[in-house]
Formats: C-alpha cells, sequence, structure tokens
C-alpha cells in the first residue's frame, strides 16, 4: 500500500492492525491534509458479516459532529491490483494513545480520569440521542489525543434505531484483550451489560453499563468481572457483584465507587438512565474531588483530614506556606510566579494567534437535532434564533409548523395538505414565514405563500413556476428564480407583495440558474446564486454575484457540485450546499470567502444537507440532515412485498434491467455502469466509468444497451448505445438535448425525447442510424416498448397514454391521480403498465391494466421510497431498489472565533 494512491489518498505508513482491518497514515492529494484510512483486512473481505459491520461504523459515526467521536470523511470502494472492489474508510487521524494501552501499566490519575469519562460521557450523550447504541464500549475502542482530548472510537457494532438485528453471544475462550472473534458475538464479552450477554434488545443503558466497567478498570487496574472463559465472564456479569473499587484503590473518593455500582446495576431500570445523567454526576465528582485537593490537607500518615488556611499553598512535599504567594520574597517562590506569568502570556499569544486562524465560520461548531420523527422535509431558523419552522412529511401531504426552540412547545401553521413544499424562510424582520407549495393539480408550478409566524391567515403572493424567494434585508423586496421553458431560468425581483416585476438576469443551458432561491448580499446590493451543474451528471457548478442595481454577473468557478447558496450577514462570504464530485456524491455544506479565498468545508459525513437559513448574528444555521441507503432485493412477483435483499451497497441500483442471461444491469449513483447477479449474493462487475448518463434501456438480445449522457464542453444531452462488456460506444443522436432512450425489443430501433424551442417530441430512429421520425410532439415525459414491440406506454402530465409503435396513433389513455410518479415498465404479459407512485412519505409499485380500472398496488411498503425495479421475463419475480431517507431539521452553533 505504501506509496500508493487510492482515490484522492496518498499512503504514507502503516499505522496499525487487528481483527477486523489494518489502517494507514495518507495525505488528501485534494485537501492537503493527513488523513487515517481503514481497509478491511484480506481475510475478511468476503465475509458479509465483517462487510456489514464495516459500513455499520462508517454509517454510524457520520451520523454524528462531536468534538469526542473519531470523525469520519468518506467510506469508497477502489479497485485493486488483483481486479477485486474494495472498500475503506477515510477518518480523522489521531495523534495519542489508546486507553487500553494508557491503563495498562497502572491506573489513571484521578482528576485526569474524571475529565477523561465526562467528554466520553458527552460522546455517548451525543451518538444515543440520534438513536445510536455503540454496544462495545472498551478501552481498546476509546482513544486520548496528545493535546488531552478524549475520542470514542469503532461504530462497527453500533445499533442504529430502528434496527432490529438480535444481539448473539457465543461461547468462547478469550484471548489476553478477552477480546471475541469479529462478527462472532456482538460486543466483547468483558464489557457487555447483562442485557447483552443475555442477547436482549439493547438500548442505550447498556452502553452506560459498559461504561461503567470501563471508569471502573481506569480507577483500578482490573476490569470488574473477570474470567478465564466467556462461561466464568457471563456468570460473573449476571450474578456477581464486582471487588470495590476502594480496596482495590484507597486513594479513591467514594463517590467515584457510589457513581460505579449504580453504572453497573444488573437492572437497568435502577442504572443511570441517560449520558446526561452520568455526565452531570462525573462533573460533580470532579468539582469536588478539585475543591478537595486544595481545601483540604492529610496530615503525615494519619489519613486523617486537617483545614489548610485561607490562602495558603500546600508544597508537593506536604508544608504548608501561609499567605500569599507575592508576600514571600523566596527565589524559589519568585522564579514560580515569573514561570507561571511567561506561560500564562504565552497561552494567551497562542490563543490569540490560533483565534486568527480561525478565518470562517462554523469552524467548530455543535449541531443539535431539532425533530426526531425523520419526516422534516424543510427548516428555516428564524433571525432571532428564538424559532425553527419545518414542514412534516405526514399521511399523504404535508404541513408547516412552527418550534420554539427555548421550551420545546410545537404548533401548526399551515395544516396538512397535498402538494410538495419547496423552501421556507423568515422574513428580516422574523414576523411573516414565506414558504413555496406545489398545488398537486399542477405540480410544475410553484406558488409563494406568507403567513404570520405566531399563525394567522395565509396570503398569496406569486403564482409562477417558482424555484424559492428571498427577501431583500429590508424586507420590501422578493428575488426568485423562473423556470421560463425548458432550458431557460430568469432571476426575477418584485415588491413585497409579488407586485412591479423586474427580470433582473437570465441564463440558459447548460448554465441555468439551480432550482433553489438566490441569496441578498447583507447591504441588498448584490445577490448570489449556483449556475450549471449540482449533481453528478451536470459537473461542477459555478457562484454567480449578480448586482441588484443593473443585473451585471461575475462569476467564480467553483470545484463542487453546488445548488443552495446563502450570503452571511457580515458580507465576508457565502455557505453553500453541494458534493465534492461524483464519486462522493453527499451533500455537505462548505463557505466560499468573498470577493475571493479558497473554498472551505464545513462538515465532514455521510450526510445530506438541505437548504440553508442562518440567524441575524451568524451564529447558528439551521437546515435539514438525511441519509439514506438503498437496498437491492429479490421478490416473488405475486408477493413482491416478501423481499429478501440481494445486496445493500450504499448508492447501487440507481436504475435496473434485468437481462436474458439472469444477471442485471444496473447503475449507482456515480454514473458508473455495472452487471449485477442477484443469484451470487448480488456480486457486482463494474462495466464502465462514465463521467456522466443515465441508463435508458436494454435491446433485445441483452448484448447491447443505450444511456444518454451529458458533454460538459458544450451543454448537449445526447443518446449513446454500448456493448453489455463496455465495449462499442457509439453516440446515436446529434443536438441538444436527446435523453431517455428505450430500444425495441428486435434491437432495430430505438426512441427517445428531444427539445427543441422548449417544445418536447417523442422520436424514432432506427439504431443503425437513418433520419429520425416525430410520434409525438405535445410535451411527453417517458416512454417505454411494449414486450412486442407494436405499441408503446408513454407518460405524461394528463396521465398513460398507449400508442401504436408505428405512427404513434392513440389508442387508450388512463388518468393517473398520484402525488408522484415515476419508473415506468410493462409487465412482461404485456396486459398492463407497472409505474412507481408517491403517497406521503412512502412510494409502491401500481399496475394499471390495459383492460381498465383503477391502477391496482402491487407493493405495501410503509416506510421506503422504491426507486427502480425490473421485472424477470417469464414475469415471476421482480428485483427492486428501495431506500429509507430519514430527514430531521439540525441547527449548527458555531463555537469557533471566526471573523
Amino acid at each position: 500500500m505504501i506509496d500508493q494512491t487510492i482515490s484522492h489518498y496518498r499512503v504514507i505508513s502503516r499505522l496499525g492492525s487487528g481483527g477486523m482491518g489494518v489502517v494507514y497514515e495518507a495525505e488528501d492529494i485534494k485537501l492537503h491534509r493527513r488523513v487515517a484510512l481503514k481497509f478491511l483486512a484480506a481475510d475478511m473481505a468476503e465475509n458479509a458479516l465483517a462487510l456489514e459491520r464495516f459500513q455499520r461504523e462508517a454509517r454510524a459515526a457520520s451520523a454524528l459532529n462531536h468534538p469526542n467521536i473519531c470523525t469520519i470523511y468518506e467510506i469508497d470502494e477502489f479497485d485493486t491490483d488483483a481486479g477485486k472492489r474494495e472498500m475503506f474508510i477515510a477518518m480523522e487521524l489521531l495523534q495519542g494513545e489508546s486507553l487500553d494501552k494508557l491503563i495498562a501499566k497502572q491506573p489513571m490519575d484521578l482528576l485526569p480520569m474524571l475529565e477523561f469519562s465526562i467528554q466520553i460521557a458527552d460522546a455517548l450523550d451525543a451518538a444515543h440521542t440520534h438513536g445510536i447504541v455503540h454496544r462495545d464500549l472498551k478501552p481498546a475502542n476509546m482513544f486520548r489525543t496528545d493535546r488531552g482530548h478524549a475520542k470514542v472510537l469503532d461504530f462497527g457494532l453500533a445499533k442504529l434505531e430502528g434496527d432490529v438485528r438480535a444481539s448473539s453471544t457465543g461461547e468462547s475462550t478469550l484471548d489476553p484483550q478477552m477480546m471475541t472473534s469479529p462478527g462472532v458475538a456482538m460486543g466483547t464479552i468483558a464489557y457487555m451489560s447483562p442485557e447483552q450477554a443475555r442477547g436482549k434488545d439493547l438500548d442505550p443503558r447498556s452502553d452506560l453499563f459498559s461504561f461503567g466497567t470501563v471508569i471502573y478498570q481506569m480507577a483500578t487496574g482490573k476490569v470488574p468481572f473477570p474470567g478465564e472463559t466467556s462461561a466464568v465472564v457471563f456468570d460473573a456479569i449476571l450474578n456477581r457483584e464486582p471487588m470495590s473499587p476502594v480496596r482495590l484503590n484507597p486513594d479513591l473518593p467514594p463517590g467515584l465507587e457510589t457513581l460505579v455500582n449504580r453504572a453497573l446495576e444488573k437492572d437497568r431500570d435502577l442504572r443511570f438512565q441517560s449520558a446526561k445523567e452520568m455526565k452531570s454526576e462525573l462533573k460533580r465528582l470532579k468539582r469536588d474531588s478539585e475543591s478537595g485537593r486544595t481545601a483540604v490537607a492529610t496530615t503525615s500518615g494519619s489519613g486523617e483530614a486537617a483545614r489548610v488556611p485561607s490562602g495558603a499553598v500546600r508544597t508537593s512535599s506536604g508544608s504548608v506556606i501561609l499567605g500569599e504567594v507575592k508576600q514571600h520574597k523566596t527565589p524559589v517562590v519568585a522564579a514560580v510566579f515569573l514561570l507561571s506569568a511567561a506561560l500564562i502570556a504565552l497561552g494567551f499569544g497562542i490563543y490569540k494567534y490560533a483565534a486568527k486562524q480561525r478565518t470562517y465560520p462554523f469552524q467548530d461548531f455543535n449541531i443539535t437535532a431539532v425533530t426526531e420523527s425523520g419526516q422534516a422535509i424543510h427548516a428555516a431558523i428564524s433571525p432571532d434564533g428564538r424559532f425553527l419552522a419545518y414542514v412534516l412529511r405526514e399521511g399523504g401531504g404535508r404541513s408547516l409548523r412552527l418550534k420554539q426552540l427555548a421550551t420545546g412547545s410545537d404548533v401548526e401553521l399551515v395544516p396538512n395538505a397535498p402538494g410538495q413544499y419547496g423552501q421556507i424562510t423568515f422574513s428580516p424582520d422574523g414576523n411573516y414565514l414565506y414558504y413555496e407549495h406545489q398545488d398537486p393539480d399542477n405540480p410544475y408550478v410553484g406558488q409563494v405563500f406568507s403567513v404570520p409566524s405566531l399563525g394567522g391567515a395565509t396570503t398569496q403572493i406569486l403564482t409562477d413556476s417558482v424555484f424559492g424567494v428571498a427577501l431583500s434585508p429590508d424586507g420590501k423586496e422578493i428575488a426568485y428564480i423562473r423556470q421560463k421553458d425548458f432550458d431557460t431560468t430568469e432571476l426575477v425581483i418584485v415588491k413585497a407583495d409579488g407586485s412591479d416585476e423586474k427580470i433582473l438576469a437570465t441564463r440558459k443551458s447548460p448554465e441555468t440558474f439551480t432550482d433553489s432561491a438566490p441569496s441578498w448580499s447583507p447591504d441588498g446590493k448584490m445577490l448570489v446564486k449556483t449556475i450549471g451543474g449540482s449533481d453528478a451528471q451536470s459537473g461542477p457548478s459555478q457562484l454567480v454575484f449578480i448586482s441588484r442595481a443593473d443585473g451585471k454577473m461575475t462569476t467564480i468557478p467553483e470545484p463542487i457540485l453546488a445548488d443552495v447558496a446563502l450570503w452571511m450577514p457580515n458580507g465576508n462570504g457565502v455557505l453553500l450546499t453541494g458534493a465534492e464530485d461524483r464519486d462522493h456524491p453527499q451533500t455537505q455544506i462548505w463557505y466560499q470567502p468573498y470577493p475571493s479565498g479558497a473554498l472551505k468545508r464545513i462538515v465532514h459525513d455521510l450526510n445530506n444537507y438541505f437548504y440553508l437559513t442562518v440567524t441575524a448574528d451568524g451564529k447558528q444555521l439551521a437546515t435539514t440532515q438525511s441519509h439514506g441507503e438503498n437496498l437491492i432485493s429479490l421478490s416473488p412477483a405475486a408477493t413482491p412485498d416478501k423481499t429478501t435483499p440481494v445486496t445493500r451497497e450504499g448508492s447501487n441500483g440507481v436504475h435496473l434491467f434485468w437481462l436474458p442471461d439472469g444477471k442485471v444491469l444496473t447503475q449507482n449513483a456515480r454514473h458508473e455502469f455495472m452487471l449485477l447477479d442477484p443469484e451470487h449474493d448480488g456480486r457486482t462487475t463494474t462495466i464502465r466509468r462514465e463521467p456522466s448518463g443515465d441508463l435508458g434501456g436494454v435491446c433485445g438480445d441483452g448484448k447491447t444497451f443505450l444511456y444518454d449522457a451529458l458533454s460538459s464542453d458544450t451543454g448537449d444531452v445526447n443518446v449513446f448505445r454500448m456493448g453489455i462488456d463496455g465495449s462499442g460506444k457509439k453516440k446515436l443522436t446529434e443536438g441538444h438535448l436527446n435523453a431517455s432512450p428505450d430500444c425495441s425489443p428486435d434491437g432495430k430501433q430505438f426512441i427517445y425525447f428531444t427539445s427543441e424551442n422548449g417544445k418536447i417530441r417523442l422520436m424514432m430512429r432506427a439504431l443503425d442510424g437513418g433520419t429520425p421520425r416525430t410520434l409525438l410532439d405535445d410535451g411527453r415525459a417517458q416512454a417505454h416498448f411494449s414486450p412486442d414491440g407494436s405499441k408503446i406506454a408513454v407518460f405524461a402530465k394528463d396521465g398513460l397514454h398507449i400508442i401504436t409503435a408505428a405512427d404513434g396513433t392513440q389508442l387508450r389513455t388512463f388518468p393517473l391521480n398520484f402525488e408522484g410518479i415515476s419508473n415506468f415498465e410493462w409487465l412482461p404479459d404485456a396486459s398492463g403498465v407497472s409505474f412507481v407512485a408517491q403517497k406521503g412519505a412512502v412510494s409502491n409499485i401500481f399496475v394499471q391494466s390495459l383492460s381498465g380500472g383503477a391502477p391496482v398496488q402491487k407493493t405495501n411498503f410503509t416506510t421506503d421510497f422504491v426507486i427502480a425495479y425490473s421485472w424477470s421475463a417469464d414475469g415471476k419475480r421482480i428485483i427492486m431498489t428501495r431506500t429509507h431517507t430519514p430527514r430531521d431539521a439540525v441547527i449548527l452553533s458555531d463555537t469557533s472565533k471566526a471573523d
């Protein structure tokens, strides 16, 4: 590995290894920082349980932003020289020592131990608040940095909220560190709670028991439940009380023994009930221990307490110096005084220097979850930071709610109703809330309303194709982005009541304004917006600064796939949401200094963040946070709810096409084409890495497929063909926008959509060339050949249309009244057309029979979205990709000393 480049990391040296993996030090050649890269051990790479544990570590730790939890930057894959695909985690590089090595020789001193424990308790509180139970707390998974900071490591066995996988135990002989084999027992035996040892369901109190065993070991140098085999240890954990810590270490205060005994209660109802409660007791014990150390003197050899006079200082020899230090003229005291003064001055200088280095906001921050339902779609914080408004997804609709952050009270501002919401924002004075709402009967038009922040009647402000609104700093004007036609967007300014429209700027494809609101500079003289790419297919975006006076634009290229841009209240820079590149598709939060400067990354995790609002003082940032994962599964066609997992590989399964040989053509979010073998553990083989493109359809014999791809230099989208082995790439169309292809079953023709002058047409063309012909020219959106090639199913705004493939003659029309529809596909016997329809927070597969009647729901998922599926040729099975993407409102509170 040494000197190899893995993704964008150059491996420098090997740091160590364990039962699960190997860790290397590496340099991030993009951000020029040192990181730790963790790889699965060679003998574990094919182990499904080990792989799940490895992925679980990244998922759990990345959901947390906490100074006492090791930061996970990303999880990714790379191709080895042997042609295998291996996974790695990039994480924070820690300098220091793990706790097991720290306490191997002797117990820790009391005060450092208490401070370390307080930090660990704070980290556990953060994890438990996010619904994460660690399940494997032990000294080897705790670390003390060279600067004295505690870190919790290895969330590989973490239990995420909603995970119903049961704990398991097994009989084994303990190794010297009393560790079980990876994947055999859910936890390390010596530190298990009683309920964990019994294989019961776990909650955060299990971690508190394990933490209690660690504190016991830090204080005494011994584990509370020793034993030679797992059976002996289990018996001790379940039935025996540990030896008194004070007997093992007489210098311990009685309060510590009380705390440890409560943490090690076998009945979890009698234990500490939260990490926050445990942290409070640790802080109280630390305070009492510190005051006792300075205020109480121990007489020589007696062990009895004696009061030290006021203003006295005890020396290391035990003698007492009376009076204040400045009253003593001895050289030693004077030297101590001068040295202390010098250290204070040096510390202050270092502090001032460090403060100068913190030149961007949210360099350090605390993150607080405001909602916990997983159904908060959009969020906005009031300028004074007292309220948070959010859109709640519930049932088949959405509601707009307001939460008072100090009290937690939550009220409904706009009742639950059908239709989608866009961005929401407070007026500068905080008195009104503005929001975009899309009428379910006309989902392509965004209407803007206002409502008093404390409740009242709504007022319609705009009826237009609106992408969010931004109010000027004085509250007198509104700026918004309008979609004029298929490839033209406009920046529009109106008065606060929606009148007196002015088009300030226009952008055409491929550099159209992205679909989010613009943002005003604090002085109201400029606006900022992103143009161009905002996803993996479009490519990097650009920041555009626009003069309010004359619409003059200044562009700053950005090396990320940005969408949202929010001007900071001090005017020194802009916050962004965007992905680093197509290989790292998570939407993170970034900071771009203004008018120039290097882009800074604010968050480093595997979550996605949507839209941003900030308080007037720039110290609190509200957003919504989401982390989803795709699950590819197989089901019998007759009972599609009875799914069997095929593979769970993060972003795979964006498209699915069953091939005649039983394999499945698929694609991931990085737009890599792959073959998936559902009969062999979902094994995938990469066909070709494309910089952009979406799979369109498979030609009859399964040896050729079609896709559309964007040309980054011209902005044109065109249709391509490729062999299933990645060879024979050929461009089939020429023009501005040609997309969404489908191949005829005989492999001789293909259909696709084209756009000219804002008009969308369905075209047909021979696969080997020739003149294209128009089948429909009235703005359809999806189309697929029937299994025999004689018909085409076309989805449009008004429903499903069945036309002839020969000349486009209309045969049948079926109205479809759903919130959102996608993924049309013919049934293998051509008796109907299936599609995915959204109802509230979930989506399911429906079938519209060609014989008529209402669509029939085929699946009944209650928590997931179906994002892709495909029927087998014999119609007996269905493969589908589902994703569960809980989304909640969070607030980032700036703790840095930024300018």
